[in-house]
């Protein structure tokens, strides 16, 4: 078989060391991206193989002796907030650090949501078990497999996702167009997260069975 290299450069990665329930000291990690502008995670997207940059990085740490502990997307930009005309400079900066909060994924085991300050640090409401960050890891591993074995066989789909031309700088040059022959775009899976982590235990067991 050939070996596949990834090569990233993780913007940010915590580490958290966490008395476990049997008194032992385990070390979680957690990923956080900075970003320009508001980013959310859509786990379907991940499940597709469209946004798997952060998983790729926590599955790697998590390779490396740590436990998965979150994801998270940090907006670097001055945040717009809507305030009455006289609000104190205390309110404003208050309004101001509530909408810079992150938002992502984390643990829901261990209370790992104080670990990382709460609340008042993080917005983001989506969580997931060990036994979840892990299904997606050997998920993605297929994914990416499975890309690899395409790029090897020259097998190169005119495909893009539905707004990739909205952001791409080379539109004009490729001149991507759904008429013609070949190119089609790839819809997100319009599911829950619930729904994702379902398809993915039922492919841990399928593989078991294997």
């Amino acid at each position: 078989g050939e070996t596949v290299i990834l090569r990233g450069r993780i913007d940010r990665a915590d580490e958290f060391t966490v008395t476990m329930p049997d008194g032992t000291e385990g070390k979680f990690a957690r990923i956080v991206d900075y970003k320009s502008s508001e980013k959310s995670l859509s786990l379907a997207d991940v499940y597709q193989g469209i946004q798997l940059q952060l998983f790729v990085y926590l599955s790697a740490l998590c390779e490396n002796g740590y436990q998965p502990a979150g994801i998270l997307y940090c907006n670097l930009s001055d945040p717009l907030i809507s305030v009455s005309s006289d609000a104190t400079e205390e309110e404003i900066m208050t309004q101001k650090a509530k909408a810079r909060r992150m938002g992502g994924i984390i643990l829901s085991e261990h209370s790992m949501l104080d670990h990382m300050g709460g609340e008042e640090i993080l917005k983001t409401k989506a969580s997931a078990t060990t036994k979840n960050f892990n299904s997606m890891f050997k998920h993605i591993n297929k994914v990416i497999t499975k890309t690899a074995q395409n790029i090897y066989g020259g097998k190169f789909p005119i495909k893009c996702t539905d707004d990739a031309c909205t952001w791409c700088e080379y539109s004009q040059l490729c001149r991507f167009d759904n008429s013609f022959a070949g190119c089609y775009t790839q819809s997100s899976l319009d599911l829950k997260d619930e729904e994702i982590w379902q398809l993915l235990e039922k492919e841990v067991l399928e593989n078991e069975m294997d």
